[in-house]
């Protein structure tokens, strides 16, 4: 059997080539690869999924202490991203909602939103 180094740049293991499109020993090289190519490709893409997901936590914390209804400011100070929403939709009432995971933030005046669990 023929044997090929791993094409992850920080591994330097061998394996049996079974399959000769094959270019990594596991899927642990194959997604480490992946993440260090989007990172020297696209790292504002990476950035945003970190702020997604912060922003996700943060509402998540804010609905389980009952406090749907806040100031765009309050969640500022608590690091949320307003930059990396998604582009919004606009609900019955005109309003711009975003969603984050499973919430949604409703932008209702300029300083005003609301969360709502879906």
């Amino acid at each position: 059997m023929q044997k090929r180094k791993c094409a992850y740049s920080k591994c330097d293991k061998y394996f049996e080539l079974k399959n000769p499109k094959k270019r990594f020993c596991n899927i642990n090289c194959k997604n480490k690869a992946a993440y260090l190519y989007k990172l020297q490709n696209y790292p504002w893409e990476i950035e945003q999924f970190k702020a997604r997901r912060k922003n996700i936590q943060i509402l998540e914390y804010m609905d389980d202490q009952n406090k749907t209804l806040l100031s765009l400011e309050d969640l500022m100070l608590l690091g949320f991203e307003i930059t990396c929403a998604i582009l919004p939709y606009k609900n019955t009432l005109g309003q711009p909602v975003y969603r984050y995971g499973n919430l949604l933030l409703t932008i209702i005046t300029k300083n005003e939103c609301q969360i709502t669990k879906i």
